[in-house]
């Protein structure tokens, strides 16, 4: 019981984590339509706040908080903020696609005899096989708030995972040589397990058609978002009532000369 929390939040970054970067493709390639380039762009933005992983470990030991507590508190506010911006990307949703859709819900890509039909995509009925005319030219300007909640989301969670990593260390450090490496190897193994789940719910009800799947149904972005929003919210009272950590003495904290020096 006492671990509960630690262990859930490993759970919940395997699943945010693996599931959200998984959306990038439908959502940005799918429906926004934005160029290759900006597709990587967006990729590297998503996971750039964990390069700032090392100086979010350092707060951790220099600036315990709640009295004293190193790990707890990080947790439960990195999971508060990747909450409310999940929530956020749900409620804001995604605008109308770049394409046109036909009738069984497939983009309107060329402009062919079976498309010919479409007034916006195709006017004057033409069939030439030239590229079609969008039905919403200005839905790639949303790619930049988009993917920037997803990052901040990101940023959140890895909150979250670094201190959980600084309690991982501590927990490893009471373990007897028979066991030792158990305490990693769980964590770990159960972020995975998250990470599994998150990857099947993104391939199978995200599949749709309008994300550029075969699937003749799918669930929303915004529903994919609440599905995280869910656990990353009931990780905030997990992660606080459920992880064993005792608090640092005001003697015993570190300082951050001492600390920068002894890191360097």
């Amino acid at each position: 019981r006492d671990n509960v929390g630690y262990l859930a939040t490993y759970f919940t970054v395997g699943l945010v984590y693996g599931g959200l970067p998984a959306t990038l493709y439908g959502v940005f390639n799918g429906v926004l339509n934005v160029q290759g380039y900006e597709y990587q762009g967006v990729k590297a933005l998503v996971t750039l706040p964990w390069s700032f992983k090392v100086f979010l470990g350092a707060m951790n030991d220099v600036a315990p908080l709640a009295g004293g507590y190193r790990r707890r508190p990080y947790m439960s506010i990195g999971w508060a903020l990747c909450a409310l911006t999940l929530v956020l990307l749900a409620f804001l949703g995604l605008p109308e696609p770049y394409f046109c859709r036909d009738h069984d819900g497939s983009y309107i890509v060329e402009c062919t005899e079976k498309t010919a039909y479409h007034s916006i995509a195709c006017p004057n009925e033409r069939s030439d096989g030239t590229q079609a005319e969008p039905c919403n030219a200005r839905a790639p300007d949303s790619a930049g708030t988009i993917s920037s909640l997803m990052a901040l989301a990101a940023f959140g969670y890895m909150v979250a995972d670094v201190a959980a990593d600084g309690l991982t260390v501590t927990l490893a450090q009471t373990e007897t040589q028979t066991i030792r490496g158990y305490t990693q190897t769980t964590a770990y193994l159960t972020r995975s397990v998250g990470m599994a789940i998150s990857v099947a719910i993104v391939g199978l009800c995200m599949n749709g058609k309008i994300y550029n799947g075969t699937f003749a149904w799918s669930l929303s972005f915004s529903s994919i978002c609440m599905i995280f929003a869910f656990a990353a919210v009931a990780m905030v009272p997990l992660t606080w009532k459920f992880v064993r950590e005792d608090p640092v003495p005001q003697s015993q904290r570190a300082k951050l000369g001492p600390y920068a020096k002894s890191a360097w």
